[in-house]
């Protein structure tokens, strides 16, 4: 039998392998980063709305780079920092990531919220009259199930809405519109991607919803590592795209 490594220090090997990267690029005077001859995996983190977004211009992006392997895993705005403090992410993407003063933050693009209905089972109009909204049955997306962003402005106006399932992924919600006659509030930036594939409808939400802006979030200790800094405006190219 070998000796394997306790999490902690699968952990902490993680946290400090850019540094030592940095390290050896000074020693060796290899202190550069070619995409185009490297052999590099990079993790990111984000929510699944995001990373239909970016992840197929992303691969899209990097297609030309056999060396280069990008990896996603599940994140929102209150895990990715401390995903990123654990090594588990090298770049995370969320709407207002909560963050510390080791993190490091950059604006990416600003988005909102859409209205998705399949109109093969609901032959309604865009743009959505409140009337048509309040309606036709909802399907929610939130991580608790019970409510979300709508229900909240919704009961400050005194309305209410019909929600007959939830879950917790918004690819998941725009899957189960395929078949199912309601309607899904889901992020801008998202919505067209899952319209496109699914043959769904966009709409403007009939009330009043806000706009957040959506950032990349990373640790102080890599960002002079230039495989870093590639990932960085890598992302930051391929976001701005959503503008």
């Amino acid at each position: 039998m070998g000796i394997e490594p306790t999490p902690r220090a699968v952990a902490l090997a993680r946290r400090i392998e850019p540094a030592l990267g940095l390290i050896h690029g000074a020693v060796t005077d290899r202190d550069r980063f070619d995409p185009a001859t490297a052999r590099r995996a990079f993790t990111l983190g984000m929510s699944d709305d995001l990373e239909a977004a970016l992840l197929p211009r992303l691969l899209t992006a990097t297609s030309g780079l056999p060396g280069i392997r990008l990896a996603v895993r599940q994140a929102s705005r209150n895990t990715v920092a401390d995903m990123i403090d654990r090594g588990e992410v090298d770049l995370g993407v969320a709407a207002a990531p909560a963050h510390r003063a080791d993190h490091r933050s950059q604006g990416l693009f600003t988005s909102g919220y859409t209205c998705l209905f399949n109109p093969r089972l609901l032959p309604l109009r865009a743009p959505l009259t409140l009337d048509d909204y309040l309606a036709h049955p909802h399907l929610l997306i939130s991580y608790d199930g019970r409510r979300g962003i709508v229900d909240d402005i919704l009961e400050a106006r005194g309305l209410d809405r019909r929600v007959i399932a939830s879950t917790t992924h918004f690819a998941g919600a725009a899957l189960q519109l395929a078949t199912l006659p309601a309607v899904a509030t889901v992020p801008a930036h998202a919505a067209t991607v899952y319209a496109d594939l699914l043959g769904l409808t966009e709409s403007v939400p009939p009330i009043p919803m806000p706009t957040y802006t959506v950032s990349a979030i990373w640790h102080g200790s890599v960002a002079d590592d230039p495989a870093h800094a590639w990932l960085r405006r890598l992302v930051d190219t391929t976001a701005r795209d959503e503008e």
